[in-house]
C-alpha cells in the first residue's frame, strides 16, 4: 500500500489515497500547495496479532513540510511547535471517524516502528522530520495482540473494541500531521487454545530387556508438534527423543516412563505416563541341540548349540550318562570323547544359554545309548 500525502490549494476538498481506500484531507482554505514524501506500507492489510508491517518512505524533506497555521495547534489539541515540517503519525488505534478526520482519541494508540523516534509530547507514534531533511529507509512495527499491552485502551469508541473478547478488532492508523490518514482494519482471530490432553500417556508394551515399549498418549484440539522425553529412574534420558525406547540391558532392574508434550501456537501440554519395571528378557528355544557322530567307544562326538530367540549367547555345556553329570572340564565341552564306562549307557549333552539382562534357559538333547 502506498501513501502519498500531496495538499494542494483548490476550490474544493482534497483526497488522501491509500491503495483502494480514500479519507477526506482538510479544506483547500487550510492546505499548502506542498508534496512532502510518499509512505508504502506492506503488506496493505487488514493485519492480525504478530503480523509484521513494514513501512518505506523517500523524499521526507522539511523545505516540503506543511505549516499547522498560526496557532499550531493539531486536530487533537496537540501543539505542534515545527512550523514547517511533515510527515505521519503511525500506530495501533482504537477508533473511528470523527468528521472528515480519522480519530483515536488521546491515548488510545500504542507504539509505533521499532527504531524511529517518538515525540514524546505526542501521544501518537509517529515519523517526523523538521530541521533536517529524513533519509530515505524503512521501519518496521509488530501488530500486538489484543489486550497485550500495558495501558492501551479498550473502552469503546465508535463502535470499535480492541480487547480479548471474541470478534474484537482495532485500527492501524495512518495519520499525517493534519489528522488525516486511513484507518486499516486488524482483524483478531479468537485466541487459539493450548491441546488438551484426552488420554493420559502410557508406555505401552511388555517391560522387559529386549523389547521395546511405545509412547502413546491423544490430544483434542490443534497439535501442531509433538516431542517425547524418556526417563530412567525419573531421570530424563537425553538420547531418548522418539516415541520407542529399546530396553537393553542397563534398563534391568530399573523403572522406566515417557512423558510426550504437544504444542500449538497457544503452548505446549504435556503428559506423563506412570513408571514400568523393567524385568529380565526371555530367551526362547526355536529348535532343541542334538548330537551328532556316531556314538561308539573311542569316538568323539559333537552337539550344536540348537537355535535360541536372541542372538549374542554365550553357551555352557554339560554330558550326561544315564541322566547323570559326568565330573571333569571334558564333560563340559561342546564335543565329547566317548570311553568304555560309556558302554551300553545313555548319553545326553544338556546346553545352557546366558546373556545379560536375560534370564537363562537350558536345553538337553535326545539321548543317544553308546556301543
Amino acid at each position: 500500500m502506498s501513501i502519498a500525502r500531496k495538499v494542494v490549494a483548490s476550490a474544493g476538498a482534497v483526497a488522501l489515497l491509500v491503495g483502494s481506500m480514500v479519507a477526506v484531507a482538510p479544506s483547500a482554505a487550510q492546505a499548502l500547495d506542498r508534496t512532502y514524501g510518499s509512505l508504502v506500507l506492506s503488506p496493505v492489510g487488514p493485519y492480525t496479532s504478530g503480523q509484521v508491517v513494514t513501512m518505506s518512505w523517500t523524499d521526507m524533506n522539511p523545505a516540503n513540510g506543511i505549516s499547522t497555521g498560526g496557532a499550531n495547534v493539531l486536530p487533537e489539541g496537540q501543539p505542534d511547535t515545527r512550523s514547517n515540517s511533515g510527515g505521519w503519525y503511525i500506530g495501533v488505534c482504537v477508533g473511528g471517524v470523527r468528521g472528515d478526520r480519522l480519530s483515536g482519541g488521546p491515548g488510545d494508540c500504542i507504539s509505533g516502528p521499532s527504531g524511529v523516534a517518538l515525540d514524546t509530547s505526542l501521544k501518537t507514534p509517529q515519523f517526523v522530520f523538521s530541521s533536517n531533511a529524513l533519509p530515505d529507509g524503512s521501519a518496521s512495527m509488530t501488530i500486538p495482540a489484543r489486550g497485550a499491552v500495558a495501558g492501551f485502551s479498550t473502552a469503546d469508541v465508535s463502535g470499535n473494541r480492541c480487547d480479548n473478547t471474541a470478534g474484537a478488532e482495532c485500527n492501524l492508523t495512518v495519520i499525517d500531521f493534519r489528522g488525516d490518514g486511513p484507518r486499516i482494519q486488524i482483524a483478531y482471530a479468537d485466541a487459539a487454545a493450548p491441546p488438551v490432553v484426552a488420554t493420559a500417556a502410557v508406555a505401552s508394551g511388555t517391560a522387559r530387556v529386549g523389547n521395546v515399549l511405545t509412547c502413546v498418549a491423544s490430544f483434542t484440539g490443534t497439535v501442531d508438534s509433538r516431542t517425547y522425553a524418556w526417563y530412567n529412574n525419573n531421570v530424563k534420558i537425553t538420547s531418548a527423543t522418539s516415541n520407542r525406547l529399546a530396553l537393553t540391558a542397563g534398563y534391568l532392574g530399573r523403572y522406566v516412563k515417557c512423558g510426550v508434550t504437544a504444542s500449538n501456537s497457544a503452548g505446549p501440554v504435556t503428559t506423563t505416563s506412570a513408571n514400568r519395571y523393567v524385568g529380565a528378557g526371555t530367551i526362547a528355544l526355536r529348535t532343541k541341540p542334538y548330537i551328532y557322530r556316531t556314538v561308539k567307544v573311542g569316538n568323539t562326538i559333537k552337539t550344536t548349540n540348537g537355535a535360541w530367540s536372541v542372538a549374542g549367547l554365550t553357551y555352557r555345556y554339560q554330558w550326561k550318562r544315564n541322566g547323570v553329570a559326568i565330573s571333569g572340564t571334558a564333560a563340559r565341552k561342546s564335543f565329547y570323547k566317548v570311553v568304555s564306562r560309556d558302554r551300553g549307557k545313555y548319553l545326553t549333552c544338556q546346553v545352557k544359554v546366558s546373556r545379560a539382562g536375560y534370564a537363562s534357559n537350558t536345553s538337553t538333547t535326545a539321548r543317544k545309548k553308546a556301543a
